[in-house]
């Protein structure tokens, strides 16, 4: 094989190497770790549902720690997280929780990042993310999820969704909110109560974007379960990648280099 060709297949390679060498965006979600909140919340307080600026909420002692229970806050609110929040004395089963609580001289849970975690049971949070969706992109999402000591088994349920738009609470179900994917079914179970455990999915888009989620905005969503079973979250992330294209110059000159390779040879 003559200079020329090898020289050319060198630098298709090449093209091609770097075609590949993407890098992964982490998207700017708010208060990926449930550290913003506006109080401080003593061990096993939570606060029932994530209040805003606009409509802010209280806290409570939910089971089991209603015998360490002290005097409710209001005017409470969450950064960035959003849910239906209750007018009291009704209840929020999603919130921001301490677990910081010991119960039959255990702490409750273990292994979160900072002093808090999200709590859900039969009950959902969201938040949408100021940045739209983008074709043939990779979007990976982690998170941290387990069960108190005292509760039940369940798998962590979080989707990435594709929202109308930023100011509106996004849902899955709701008729407008598109489902993404789901993270896959990991049944916490009893041995592994009372330490979170790490947690991750992806989700590629399409080069072009159906109208479903075209012109979407990139958003998460949890739910704790249909029923009684509680699961509690940490420390979510996404990282965005672009998907490699294989080059089309350096495809083109490779096919170049193979025809003429194989002229030479005749």
């Amino acid at each position: 094989m003559g200079r020329l060709v090898k020289s050319a297949y060198a630098f298709a390679a090449a093209a091609l190497v770097a075609s590949a060498c993407v890098h992964a965006q982490v998207l700017p979600l708010i208060n990926p770790g449930f550290e913003d909140i506006s109080v401080t919340l003593a061990p096993g307080e939570m606060i029932n549902g994530m209040g805003s600026t606009t409509q802010p909420t209280t806290t409570r002692w939910p089971s089991p720690f209603q015998q360490i229970a002290g005097t409710p806050q209001t005017g409470v609110t969450v950064a960035g997280w959003r849910s239906f929040v209750p007018t009291p004395p009704a209840q929020s089963l999603v919130g921001v929780l301490n677990p910081s609580a010991t119960i039959n001289n255990q702490l409750w849970l273990t292994g979160q990042s900072g002093n808090h975690v999200a709590v859900a049971q039969a009950a959902f949070a969201s938040q949408t993310l100021n940045v739209l969706l983008q074709p043939s992109t990779t979007y990976t999402v982690s998170f941290l999820a387990g069960i108190g000591r005292t509760d039940l088994s369940y798998s962590p349920r979080v989707a990435l969704i594709a929202a109308a738009d930023t100011t509106s609470l996004a849902r899955v179900g709701d008729g407008v909110t598109t489902t993404l994917t789901f993270n896959p079914w990991t049944t916490i179970t009893q041995e592994q109560f009372g330490v979170m455990l790490p947690f991750t999915f992806s989700y590629t888009t399409a080069a072009v974007l159906p109208a479903d989620q075209a012109n979407r905005y990139v958003g998460l969503y949890f739910v704790g379960s249909d029923g009684f079973p509680r699961v509690c979250f940490d420390d979510f992330r996404i990282e965005a990648t672009p998907v490699p294209s294989a080059g089309p110059v350096a495809l083109a000159v490779l096919a170049g280099c193979f025809v003429f390779a194989k002229s030479r040879k005749r």
